[in-house]
């Protein structure tokens, strides 16, 4: 068994003049295995195109609808790679001001508001002091002086009735791209040609339309035994190819909480490989192991089993047990609702190339 271990300040790796994406333009820039908002920094070289569009594409979306769970768990100790994430309209109170959460348990106003003050007058509602006294200045003959007040507060708790959205984990054709990016990047890491990949999947990747390449990527709740190797909360990108079955499978699992199965390749010739890739969502340490066949394969179903049953239950029981386990507190459960069954629903049905949506959901 071969592994490595990345340091904090990050390491690229060569693979080739072509970029393993597109295998049309050269690699003149630095992709993330895992992605930097995940705190990834372990990087292979690709094209600047494929870079920049994956960034201002899937990835960004990705990001911004990851980031309430992301802060979330940062509140029962996941170390965050920036400080300034924050869930946006987390909460409303009573005057209907909506509020972000940010780490630490700080709440700041979504936005400025002016609030009639019981006293008379009017209150300001503002992120910061600085945010509020540039708002008074445009009411200076109005508030004669008074110091404006400003909506910054820390709770020991979250007030769980008074939580605007739903964390969710949005199973769309922006996470299935992410997937497959996963994929490619491991292999270009342990310097397995990408070319084994299908020119279809390849385009699909690229393209990002709904088309006859797209793939069939399979959705689990939870995580797969072969691939997770310790206890403990993280983010896995595994890949297996089998001379045997002629196939190589990827597996991507995100917070420890949803699992996506994809075939790579159906017709693959070359030797047997196993690696995987893991990011410590404690310590944002990453991993990378060269290890023997565990026998990776799709689950069977196309739909999701049980998304509204035991297997969301068991998910979350699961993680807010590892998290406790492993900083010694739980001041947040993940909510029942941490999952948008609707959408998982229809955006797996995607994967039978046999039926199309009239819509996207």
């Amino acid at each position: 068994m071969q592994s490595s271990t990345s340091s904090s300040q990050g390491s690229s790796t060569a693979q080739g003049s072509l970029c393993p994406y597109c295998r049309n333009r050269a690699s003149d820039s630095g992709d993330h295995i895992f992605p930097a908002f995940l705190g990834g920094t372990t990087v292979i070289r690709a094209c600047r195109t494929c870079n920049n569009s994956f960034g201002q594409s899937f990835e960004g979306r990705i990001y911004k609808s990851l980031t309430p769970l992301l802060v979330a768990l940062s509140l029962n100790g996941v170390k965050l790679p920036k400080k300034d994430l924050a869930w946006k309209k987390a909460f409303v109170d009573a005057d209907g001001i909506s509020y972000d959460l940010h780490p630490g348990l700080t709440m700041r106003a979504s936005g400025v508001h002016v609030v009639a003050h019981p006293s008379g007058g009017s209150r300001i509602i503002a992120s910061s002091s600085a945010e509020a006294l540039r708002v008074a200045a445009g009411f200076e003959r109005a508030q004669r002086g008074k110091y404006p007040q400003t909506a910054t507060r820390r709770v020991s708790q979250i007030p769980g009735d008074q939580i605007r959205g739903v964390l969710r984990i949005r199973l769309d054709n922006d996470i299935r791209r992410l997937a497959v990016k996963s994929y490619i990047a491991l292999m270009t890491r342990f310097g397995i040609g990408s070319e084994i990949v299908s020119d279809g999947l390849r385009k699909w990747l690229v393209g990002g339309s709904c088309s006859a390449h797209e793939p069939d990527i399979r959705v689990r709740l939870g995580v797969n035994t072969k691939v997770q190797t310790e206890r403990r909360p993280s983010h896995y990108i595994a890949v297996e190819g089998c001379a045997a079955t002629c196939s190589v499978v990827g597996v991507l699992c995100l917070c420890d909480l949803v699992t996506l199965y994809a075939h790579v390749s159906t017709d693959y010739r070359g030797p047997d490989f196993s690696i995987v890739g893991r990011l410590d969502m404690i310590t944002l340490r990453e991993e990378f192991l060269a290890r023997e066949i565990q026998g990776l394969e799709l689950p069977p179903e196309r739909m999701l089993r049980c998304v509204n049953g035991m297997d969301q239950v068991r998910s979350r029981e699961r993680m807010d047990a590892m998290l406790k386990e492993h900083t010694g507190h739980l001041r947040f459960r993940l909510a029942p609702n941490w999952i948008e069954a609707k959408l998982l629903l229809g955006i797996t049905a995607w994967a039978d190339s046999s039926w199309r949506p009239s819509k996207r959901v």
